[in-house]
């Protein structure tokens, strides 16, 4: 695959505005990354910021793929078993499983194991 210059200027934005120079060379077909560098000086700054720009579109994704591995898993174990049971535990299961109290006296341990002496007043 052979670009002219609207190719070196496609992979130079697309470098400067996210996409991994890895990604970018094997999209032209090069052997050896530094002919895809070689289309625009990039500065290592520059890659960084655009790797992390990268990075942190793809971790948005990953809550999704991990909500999918969990329902795979539960489909695997009632397929395996022919005597497991499916329990919805229901959207409210661990709002119930939150004590207020619990949470409270765990966070006053916590200040006081920083030095903290804490006295707790309700809000007004």
């Amino acid at each position: 695959m052979v670009f002219g210059r609207r190719g070196s200027c496609y992979f130079a934005d697309a470098i400067m505005h996210g996409m991994p120079p890895h990604i970018a060379q094997l999209v032209a077909g090069h052997g050896d990354i530094g002919v895809t560098l070689g289309y625009k000086a990039v500065y290592p700054e520059e890659v960084i910021n655009a790797h992390r720009a990268f990075i942190t579109r793809r971790r948005a994704l990953r809550p999704a793929g991990a909500v999918g591995r969990s329902i795979l898993i539960i489909v695997w174990h009632l397929l395996s078993d022919p005597d497991a049971r499916y329990t919805d535990l229901g959207a409210g299961f661990f709002d119930q499983r939150i004590n207020p109290e619990r949470r409270k006296r765990a966070h006053v341990h916590q200040l006081e194991a920083l030095g903290y002496k804490v006295t707790l007043e309700p809000a007004a």
